[in-house]
């Protein structure tokens, strides 16, 4: 994925990570919900959880952590914004959780994929 745009990067491993989800069980309810100043990468349900997920990327060379990139301002936002989504969606009666979905890509075109559940708290 060198040399591509990081919002073509970023909609790669999104989808990569919805996959996933999908394979554990995951309904992917949407992608790139845009809401309140915040973009929710993965909207996902399984039960009657509904989990927001947070995809971060980077390569493991560089020693920085994808998880550490989702800090406080950055969560308050994403809270914010699943705020709007629950109520425009009335899914009030749900359970909701915050995932941090890892990418790391190995450099030949794969990837490893962790996901932090119940990441952050409102």
């Amino acid at each position: 994925m060198e040399g591509i745009n990081l919002r073509v990067q970023g909609n790669y491993y999104e989808k990569k990570t919805a996959e996933k989800m999908k394979n554990e069980g995951y309904e992917i309810l949407g992608m790139n919900y845009f809401a309140k100043g915040a973009e929710l990468d993965l909207i996902a349900k399984k039960g009657d959880m509904i989990v927001f997920v947070e995809v971060k990327a980077r390569r493991q060379s560089t020693g920085i952590s994808p998880f550490g990139a989702v800090d406080r301002k950055k969560q308050k936002r994403i809270i914010m914004g699943a705020k709007q989504y629950i109520l425009e969606k009335n899914l009030h009666k749900n359970y909701i959780r915050f995932d941090v979905a890892g990418v790391f890509p190995d450099g030949k075109g794969g990837e490893t994929i962790q996901i932090i559940r119940d990441a952050f708290q409102e």
